[in-house]
């Protein structure tokens, strides 16, 4: 028994089905003098710090606490998707390979990127994301196909849209991050063929 003061003693309780700690718990003396515990209950505490994402569980034969995992209140996420994975984790289940407690990388409105899980590094990175995103060929303004994920932007492409209307066609300047008509060729005007103005010599 754990004595806190005078005539107060405690035991510590357990989940019946998991082990997992409780609370301590007060326990009252009989009219003999005896203090006899509760159901699931024993009569010392855990010594043992537990760390975060730990619990105290009993041991099988009850006759100590065990520091376990404890990942159930966790939020998880998908190393695959980076989406947020659903927690189904028991008490003293290890955190599966395939999900991670880091959430991933913010990204910005409009930003095209995404986060990708590096083995490497054990994190998160930020790689290009252009599979949602239109972009044109920087020589001729035409529009080209989507990029997978992680593909960066050519330097021949760029998601500047040309101007909408029918000046072009249109070539992209790198110097002033900007659309310029590409110049149209100007006609070349041919002189007519020369004739004979001599009257003499039209009638022979």
């Amino acid at each position: 028994m754990q004595l806190k003061q005078a005539h107060e003693t405690y035991g510590h309780s357990f989940d019946e089905v998991t082990g997992l700690y409780l609370l301590p718990i007060r326990i009252y003396p009989e009219a003999d003098g005896s203090c006899p515990l509760p159901d699931n209950t024993v009569d010392f505490p855990p010594v043992q710090q537990a760390g975060r994402y730990q619990g105290w569980r009993i041991s099988a034969d009850r006759s100590a606490w065990e520091t376990v995992a404890d990942f159930r209140s966790a939020m998880l996420w998908d190393k695959a998707t980076a989406m947020a994975a659903p927690n189904t984790l028991a008490l003293g289940d290890q955190l599966p390979s395939t999900v991670t407690l880091d959430a991933p990388l913010p990204v910005a409105m409009g930003q095209p990127a995404a986060n990708r899980w590096s083995d490497a590094l054990d994190s998160w990175v930020l790689v290009p994301d252009y599979s949602q995103t239109a972009i044109w060929e920087k020589a001729t303004g035409c529009n080209l196909p989507q990029l997978a994920v992680g593909e960066p932007l050519p330097a021949t492409a760029t998601d500047q849209a040309p101007p909408r209307d029918d000046t072009g066609p249109w070539c992209y300047s790198d110097a002033q991050s900007v659309w310029e008509p590409i110049p149209r060729p100007q006609p070349v005007e041919v002189p007519p063929a020369p004739t004979d103005s001599n009257p003499d010599r039209a009638a022979e």
